[in-house]
C-alpha cells in the first residue's frame, strides 16, 4: 500500500496552496477532492461579491474567472488532483490510513482544507419543493426570467443574489429577519437603483406546495403576507464540512469549525487543518495562507520524525 508524506483534502485556494508549497518542499503528496476542485470559490465569489476586488494581484474576475486561473496553476505545475471522496481516515501505528470511494493508502500527515457549505432552510414545507429551493447562483436561472422569486437573507450573499437573479429578468424579493441590513453600501445601493424590495424584520414561516412552490408564507413587521415566489434561495451563511475532523475526533469550537494553533496544528499529532473550515476570517487570501503554513509544518513533521528518509 502506497504511502505518502501527506494528504490533502479539499482542492480549494487553502489545498492547492498547500500542495504548491509541497510539490516545492518535494514531498510525496496526494490532493483529494470530491467534486470539482474550486467550485466552491466560484459560486461563491459570484453569489456573495460583484467580483474579486482584494486579492494581491488579481482583481475585477468573477469567481469563474478566479477558479479557471486556480485551476491552471494546478495544471501548469503537473499537480494532479483525484477527483475522489475521502469516506474514512484512522490513526494505524504512526501512520494515518486512509479510505476513499477510489482507493485505499497511508500517509504521515494530513492537511484538512474541506471549507463549508451553504446553511440549508429549516423551513416546514421547503422538503416537499426540493427543485425550487436553491443556495446560490452556481448556474443560468433564466428560466427564472418575469417571475417572483424569494430570497431569505439580506446581508452581502442575498444582495448580490438578488442583483445576479435580477439581471437574468426574475423579480427578486429579499427579507431579512434583523431591522437592519449588514450588506455593503455598494450592495444596498444597487438593491435601490434596481427597484429590488428588501424586507427587514421578516421571516418565512411555511411553504406550501408539492413539486412546485404555490405560496410563501411570511411574516413582515409582525403581520402575516402570502405571496406566490416560483423558486426560493437560501442566503443564510455557511456551515463547516466536518465530518472527517468529527471522525478524526478533532477538538471543533461551538459552531463545529476545527480548532488549530497558530502552525495550522490540530489537536491530534500529524493532522493539520487550513482555510475556512477552521472559522475566524473566510477569505482566499487568508486560505491561501494558512494552506501554506499548514504545509510548512507538516514538512516540517515529516522532516523531524521520519529523518531516515
Amino acid at each position: 500500500m502506497i504511502i505518502y508524506d501527506t494528504v490533502i483534502v479539499g482542492a480549494g485556494p487553502a489545498g492547492m496552496s498547500a500542495a504548491l508549497f509541497a510539490q516545492g518542499d518535494n514531498l510525496n503528496f496526494r490532493l483529494s477532492n470530491k467534486g470539482i476542485p474550486c467550485r466552491f470559490v466560484e459560486e461563491t465569489i459570484n453569489t456573495n461579491f460583484t467580483n474579486l476586488e482584494n486579492y494581491l494581484g488579481l482583481y475585477d474576475l468573477t469567481g469563474t474567472d478566479v477558479a479557471k486561473i486556480f485551476r491552471k496553476h494546478m495544471e501548469d505545475r503537473e499537480i494532479p488532483i483525484f477527483e475522489e471522496e475521502i469516506r474514512e481516515i484512522k490513526s494505524a501505528n504512526n501512520l494515518f490510513y486512509v479510505s476513499s470511494d477510489r482507493e485505499e493508502y497511508l500517509t504521515k500527515t494530513i492537511i484538512l482544507a474541506t471549507g463549508t457549505r451553504p446553511k440549508e432552510l429549516v423551513i416546514p414545507g421547503v422538503e416537499n419543493v426540493p427543485k425550487r429551493i436553491h443556495y446560490g447562483i452556481d448556474r443560468n436561472f433564466l428560466h427564472y426570467a418575469d417571475h417572483d422569486i424569494l430570497i431569505i437573507g439580506g446581508r452581502n450573499s442575498g444582495t448580490v443574489t438578488s442583483v445576479r437573479l435580477k439581471e437574468m429578468g426574475a423579480n427578486p424579493i429579499i427579507i431579512e429577519k434583523s431591522k437592519n441590513s449588514t450588506a455593503k453600501e455598494k450592495y444596498l445601493k444597487k438593491l435601490k437603483e434596481l427597484s429590488i424590495p428588501l424586507l427587514t424584520n421578516s421571516s418565512l414561516e411555511r411553504i406550501v406546495g408539492e413539486g412546485i412552490i404555490t405560496e410563501a408564507h411570511l411574516i413582515v413587521d409582525g403581520k402575516p403576507k402570502i405571496i406566490k415566489p416560483i423558486a426560493i434561495f437560501g442566503c443564510i451563511g455557511y456551515i463547516p464540512n466536518n465530518g472527517l475532523a468529527i471522525k478524526l475526533g478533532l477538538n471543533l469550537d461551538n459552531d463545529g469549525y476545527i480548532e488549530v494553533d497558530r502552525r495550522m496544528q490540530t489537536s491530534k499529532k500529524g493532522v493539520y487543518a487550513s482555510g475556512d473550515v477552521n472559522g475566524g476570517v473566510k477569505m482566499i487570501a487568508v486560505a491561501s495562507g494558512e494552506g501554506a503554513i499548514a504545509e510548512y509544518y507538516a514538512n516540517t513533521f515529516v522532516r523531524s520524525e521520519w529523518k531516515e528518509e
